[in-house]
């Protein structure tokens, strides 16, 4: 699937417009945008896949460096976070993934109750939750049409106390509604062929709940839909090698991410026993022929190497004729 992306943010007065492609099979997917306009994020390209227990996200392109061929063996840095959804502030990319997304999964947490978790903030913000009303296109239909998220902000005094906010904060607020504007039919199916997504905070003096302006304005129109035939996919970063920092083992390594080299993006899941090992959840085998076995070979040999000269030296400083 491949849809045009422009989106508005009224606080830069800024409108950013770029292409988006969507694959997905039997569970898996990945999403890909890249930037179109303006110059300060042209070239800009931001692509998501899910992996055994979270997604990883890669970013490349200008102005942040070259933009890597399939073949290229230019290493990224690959972000990995435990969350089964994109991250929902990248809006343009995220709008569309909520809307060609199959049985999208949104992080929801009991009946009406969502929580959405940012892994590039810092932890006491990270995790935000929302009252939510979704419409599907229809019962028990395959896409979500309708979503609108309300927030409930609290806030903490100096000692960490929650305190009620100023109106209308303290009662909550629409923070984001999204709304798909056409469908078309596929068979049996009804999936979104255009949606947009705003999202909204209170006006400076607002007193009232309703009282909101448009903070951003995304929309996307799918251009060209195609069977996927699992054939050699077309995205463009396919970077031989990137160096993860893989967050999925936060609940037991707290806020350091595990970093390591991952080829050809084959991921492990949290099991493996590589992962395991370096997470240091495993006992470190060490066998002949690893390279501390060979350290200590080398040791061995330079310590035994020292007392052999240390030998010669005693010897020929014995029989050498002293000063009169």
């Amino acid at each position: 699937m491949e849809a045009s992306l422009p989106v508005t943010r009224e606080d830069r007065n800024m409108v950013q417009e770029g292409r988006v492609e969507f694959w997905y099979s039997n569970g898996w997917w990945l999403v890909e945008a890249a930037y179109t306009s303006p110059d300060l994020v042209k070239g800009l390209v931001y692509n998501y896949m899910t992996i055994p227990g979270g997604v990883r996200r890669l970013l490349a392109g200008e102005p942040l460096t070259t933009l890597p061929k399939p073949t290229s063996a230019i290493r990224l840095e690959a972000h990995v976070a435990p969350t089964p959804y994109p991250r929902p502030y990248e809006n343009a990319l995220f709008v569309a993934w909520l809307a060609l997304c199959p049985q999208p999964d949104l992080g929801e947490i009991g009946p009406g109750r969502l929580q959405w978790c940012d892994w590039e903030v810092s932890p006491e913000y990270r995790c935000v939750e929302f009252e939510v009303d979704r419409r599907d296109c229809e019962p028990g239909g395959a896409w979500v049409c309708g979503l609108k998220l309300r927030y409930n902000e609290t806030g903490l005094d100096a000692s960490g106390k929650v305190v009620r906010l100023a109106p209308p904060r303290d009662r909550g607020y629409l923070a984001m509604e999204y709304e798909v504007q056409e469908t078309v039919r596929d068979g049996q199916l009804v999936r979104p062929q255009s949606a947009v997504l705003r999202r909204f905070v209170p006006r400076l003096g607002a007193r009232k709940a309703d009282e909101l302006r448009v903070a951003l304005d995304a929309w996307f129109r799918v251009v060209r839909w195609e069977r996927w035939n699992q054939g050699t996919p077309s995205w463009r970063l396919r970077p031989a090698e990137v160096v993860a920092r893989d967050w999925r083992f936060w609940r037991t390594r707290g806020e350091e991410p595990l970093i390591y080299p991952v080829r050809d993006d084959i991921w492990e899941p949290v099991s493996s026993p590589r992962l395991q090992e370096m997470a240091g959840f495993l006992p470190v085998k060490r066998v002949p022929g690893t390279p501390a076995y060979r350290r200590w070979v080398v040791i061995l040999a330079l310590t035994a190497m020292s007392g052999a000269g240390l030998w010669y030296l005693v010897r020929t400083s014995r029989n050498r004729p002293g000063c009169s």
